[in-house]
């Protein structure tokens, strides 16, 4: 099968219907169900109309996770509210995340998690985050001294491993969410300044 179009890559409004089209049939039968016959046939167009844009189906399906990811990170800038209390604060951002998974639909969540163990600038990006939510925990005195940089990386495999748990046994939401209040308040706990 020829991959491009004579070498070059296309990229154009077929190309974005092509990936729209991926992110509907993800959401509706799962990552492991998608296949190039299901977008073509789909979409009413031809083998070549796929392969000129991508080289294969986990290209675009790299291409899908990384869209989620990126909207997910863009989402939670916003979750801190004027006055919020900075323990709601972090509480509410643990939820928002486990929410947006599951929002992701079950069915695509094992493919994100697959790939972000093995995807670096997600690991990064998280781990400073959360790193800048700590330092700022300590600077204003809610947290006592402790090394943010290992802090940020336990939090990070804490979540994704939580939210990999419930989302392979299939919790459903609100039940996940009441434990995860549970693991993170335990956590919270635990590093809060005792005198604040």
């Amino acid at each position: 099968m020829v991959s491009y179009s004579k070498g070059i890559k296309l990229e154009d409004e077929l190309t974005e219907d092509i990936i729209n089209t991926a992110i509907q049939i993800v959401h509706d039968d799962g990552a492991e169900n998608i296949t190039v016959r299901k977008i073509i046939n789909k979409m009413n167009v031809t083998n070549r109309v796929f392969y000129n844009r991508f080289k294969d189906i986990d290209e675009l399906l790299w291409i899908v996770y990384e869209r989620l990811v990126v909207s997910m990170h863009k989402s939670l800038k916003s979750i801190r509210k004027e006055g919020m209390d900075y323990y709601e604060y972090l509480m509410e951002l643990g939820i928002s995340v486990l929410k947006q998974t599951y929002e992701t639909k079950l069915q695509f969540s094992h493919y994100m998690f697959e790939h972000d163990s093995l995807t670096e600038n997600n690991r990064v990006w998280w781990t400073q985050h959360l790193k800048e939510i700590l330092d700022y925990g300590i600077e204003h005195g809610y947290f006592k001294e402790i090394d943010t940089e290992k802090l940020s990386f336990s939090v990070w495999c804490f979540f994704r491993g939580f939210n990999v748990d419930v989302v392979d046994r299939r919790v459903p939401c609100d039940e996940a969410v009441e434990l995860f209040r549970v693991g993170c308040g335990i956590l919270i706990d635990g590093i809060k300044k005792t005198d604040k």
